[in-house]
């Protein structure tokens, strides 16, 4: 409830300070919209994006995103094993993003891929060139599409823009900051499950054998795995006021962390919160 609250208070914890301890929007001045912004001008972005990511939208394209998983699967099978995260766990969610999303040639995805996977799991020191990389190169794809016939995907509502809080058209660099943080948010976050997954059915061979024998569980298996290996540990919040969280004295400026993670893992409303149920 702590973690709910704080969350939907942004009048109180705002997210436009930045969500990490530290980095204070360093990568190259830029930024991940809708993350790093508050409602109203936050909830205008998720009413225009919401339903290019329902999951009716994603059902449609579960055949293509089989597809992808089958080529990776392909590039390894012969020889009986693969290093899981390299070959597949980082790679899928890069496919089915620049690929079926936004229709890249394929044979263009290993230059964007890698400097994603820098970007997001690279040494420090090299994360910053790489986010830049990653931000010339989603310009470069947008400006492109302006001059296309629309598609009717959630590129043309990124390119058509929202309202800005003053009432003018939003600018042109929080279209690519929604863009980066689509990329973001969606890649690290899938990567991490998806391996999160293999790991736990491997060294679990009851649970795979289970949900091999049962596939109604594998929903519940995957809601699961979400809540004990939680992709987003936890995201930052400035406090504009100061304020109390369950007893702990907040000050203004101060920044706070609301662990997703703690949460998923509250034993007062899990029965063995460390266990995948």
């Amino acid at each position: 409830e702590d973690v709910r609250r704080c969350a939907q208070d942004y009048e109180t914890f705002t997210n436009t300070l930045g969500f990490e301890p530290n980095r204070s929007n360093e990568e190259g001045g830029l930024k991940l919209y809708p993350l790093e912004i508050d409602p109203p001008y936050h909830t205008r972005w998720r009413s225009a994006l919401g339903p290019y990511f329902s999951p009716r939208e994603i059902r449609s394209r579960e055949n293509n995103i089989r597809k992808q998983a089958n080529f990776l699967i392909d590039t390894f099978i012969e020889r009986g094993a693969c290093e899981f995260i390299d070959e597949f766990a980082a790679q899928l969610p890069g496919r089915v993003f620049f690929g079926s999303f936004l229709g890249v040639p394929f044979n263009e995805l290993s230059f964007i891929q890698k400097a994603t996977d820098t970007a997001m799991r690279g040494a420090a020191s090299e994360r910053t060139a790489a986010w830049v990389t990653v931000a010339e190169f989603l310009t470069d794809y947008l400006r492109s599409r302006e001059n296309e016939t629309p598609r009717g995907d959630f590129v043309d509502a990124v390119l058509t823009g929202v309202t800005a809080d003053s009432g003018e058209p939003c600018q042109w660099q929080d279209k690519l900051f929604i863009m980066l943080d689509m990329m973001a948010g969606g890649m690290g976050t899938t990567s991490h499950v998806i391996a999160s997954m293999v790991h736990h059915l491997a060294t679990h061979p009851d649970h795979r054998e289970r949900v091999i024998a049962e596939p109604k569980l594998r929903p519940n298996l995957v809601d699961e795995i979400i809540r004990v290996y939680a992709p987003i540990v936890a995201v930052g919040r400035t406090a504009t006021r100061d304020t109390e969280v369950a007893g702990q004295p907040i000050k203004q400026g101060d920044f706070v962390m609301i662990s997703q993670a703690a949460a998923a893992r509250d034993p007062r409303l899990i029965d063995d919160p460390k266990s995948v149920n």
